[in-house]
């Protein structure tokens, strides 16, 4: 790892109460580098842009040096079920299947974010 990897305050969405934390982590230039594609996977009968913000800051932590996979996915949780309180309260079963969903298939994605974030703080 380079030692452009420095501790930044979240450039990450303040509409969610749970955003990666400010350990170790790259220059703000780096972090909006990193690849956050939403909601890899549809649940059947539920509108998955509706956790758009969600899935993309998972992606977000993912891709940051340092942070654990429990970490991201205990957030991701947080953020499902806070947007499931604020905005859908219908939608609690679908949250728990996208958290699921990456507690137990998530790890070659976490491990490939790690390796890219690490790539892009040592450019």
């Amino acid at each position: 790892p380079s030692m452009r990897c420095v501790a930044s305050s979240p450039v990450l969405s303040s509409r969610l109460p749970f955003t990666t934390p400010p350990t170790q982590r790259c220059s703000t230039q780096t972090l909006l580098k990193n690849n956050a594609n939403g909601c890899s996977g549809p649940v059947p009968g539920f509108d998955g842009r509706k956790f758009q913000a969600a899935c993309n800051e998972h992606d977000k932590c993912y891709g940051t040096p340092g942070i654990s996979k429990t970490q991201c996915d205990s957030y991701f949780k947080k953020n499902l079920l806070y947007t499931c309180s604020k905005f859908l309260p219908n939608c609690y079963a679908s949250a728990q299947t996208y958290y699921w969903a990456v507690k137990i298939a998530g790890e070659s994605y976490y491990d490939a974010a790690q390796q890219a974030g690490w790539k892009n703080c040592a450019q």
